[in-house]
């Protein structure tokens, strides 16, 4: 995607994007909208017409992005690394502050030689402001571009300047400031105080809260396949509402155990139930019509590449899409009609992401159609959801945003 010239057109943030950045760009997409949307470069999405406040009191649910940043549209230039200028615009921002100056340089499309780069503008940081400030960088000679987690640690975010040199889509320059940082700890400690069942899928913290937006979660969601409850953690660390169910009764006490361990009330008895997900139409009254649902039912049975083949997964396809037909056939009958995101196995066969195909015909065969999360020219070709998957994983995930078609 191009950039024209107009200045309404100029981007004033970015985000830099997760892994799947197909995923983490939907997620974006769906929070803030693609109206504001102006493209991609290098995993950077560029938005425009929109606050740090937005972004900031946003950031701490977006699973899918490693930073944001607003953009300084003044710096534009063609030319890449300018010590001179990156200094100055350090200097700036720190103004008639007479506390040490905490720096860290990262770069879009990033570069190797960032600690030797951040030592030069340490040294033009130096001529600007004089002897009496003590200077800090946040760079490592170990790594390239800083991860979220030093720039938090350290202070950098909060009370230093996290500078970013960053090539937009056209192949201008451009610098600008972090404003928001993924807060790995807060998902990691989520993750490891939990009560956890090896042997049972884990889903993704991170994928749980992309899983969230892509809903439109406001104020409650519902997951019927809650198994140890990642995505109702998750959302209660929104504040969010949340109902579940699950068909194993061990797994109804350890999503009770985990929420009760965040703090929610006695209520969480009569939220989170036991229902088989085929019966879906037995919900009755405990979860309010109007709810999103946000879940991830089994992926089927652990798969290894010398185990894995067409004809396996056709079993495994055919055998999970008997229980879908009938939780989209009681969803129908309940008239669900919010959105429901559904994370589907997808299985690497190959050298090729096989989809879960039988499983994709139980919903529509009951009227639920697949909303394309990303515009035409974005999405992965001939693929209605939207990938998951490391790249050493033989059984991955496949994400859907479905509607019932009324």
């Amino acid at each position: 995607m191009s950039q024209t010239n107009s200045p309404d057109n100029l981007p004033s943030h970015f985000f830099v994007l997760g892994r799947e950045w197909r995923l983490s760009l939907a997620e974006l997409l769906s929070v803030f909208g693609p109206e504001r949307f102006l493209g991609h470069a290098d995993k950077i999405a560029f938005f425009a017409r929109i606050s740090d406040e937005e972004i900031v009191s946003r950031f701490s649910s977006l699973g899918g992005s490693v930073f944001a940043g607003r953009i300084d549209q003044a710096s534009l230039s063609a030319k890449r690394f300018d010590p001179d200028s990156i200094a100055r615009f350090v200097a700036l921002r720190h103004g008639d502050r007479t506390d040490k100056i905490i720096f860290s340089f990262s770069t879009y499309p990033e570069s190797s030689d960032l600690f030797e780069r951040s030592l030069s503008i340490k040294k033009r940081l130096r001529k600007v402001v004089g002897e009496g400030i003590a200077i800090r960088s946040a760079n490592s000679d170990k790594e390239g571009n800083p991860s979220a987690v030093p720039i938090r640690k350290q202070g950098v975010l909060e009370k230093g300047h996290p500078v970013v040199e960053i090539r937009d889509m056209s192949g201008q320059f451009f610098l600008a400031a972090i404003i928001a940082a993924q807060d790995v700890d807060a998902y990691t400690r989520r993750d490891t105080e939990r009560v956890r069942d090896m042997k049972v899928g884990m889903l993704p913290p991170k994928l749980a809260q992309i899983m969230l937006n892509l809903a439109g979660v406001e104020d409650r969601v519902y997951d019927p396949f809650c198994g140890l409850g990642t995505v109702l953690i998750e959302a209660s660390a929104r504040g969010l509402q949340v109902y579940g169910s699950d068909v194993s009764d061990a797994m109804v006490r350890a999503t009770r155990e985990n929420l009760a361990g965040l703090g929610h009330d006695a209520e969480i008895d009569t939220r989170i139930f036991r229902l088989d997900a085929a019966r879906s139409a037995d919900i009755g009254d405990r979860v309010p019509a109007d709810t999103p649902i946000a879940t991830e039912g089994t992926l089927g049975p652990i798969l290894s590449a010398s185990t894995i083949s067409r004809v396996r997964v056709a079993e495994i396809d055919e055998e999970l899409a008997r229980l879908y037909d009938r939780f989209f056939a009681g969803l129908r009958q309940m008239r669900w009609t919010k959105r429901i995101v559904v994370s589907l196995p997808c299985f690497r066969v190959e050298r090729s992401d096989v989809s879960a195909s039988r499983c994709i015909e139980a919903f529509m065969r009951h009227g639920f159609v697949s909303i394309p999360p990303l515009p035409d020219g974005l999405r992965e070709p001939n693929r209605r959801g939207v990938l998951y998957r490391r790249p050493d994983q033989t059984v991955g995930r496949e994400i859907f945003v479905l509607q019932l078609r009324v």
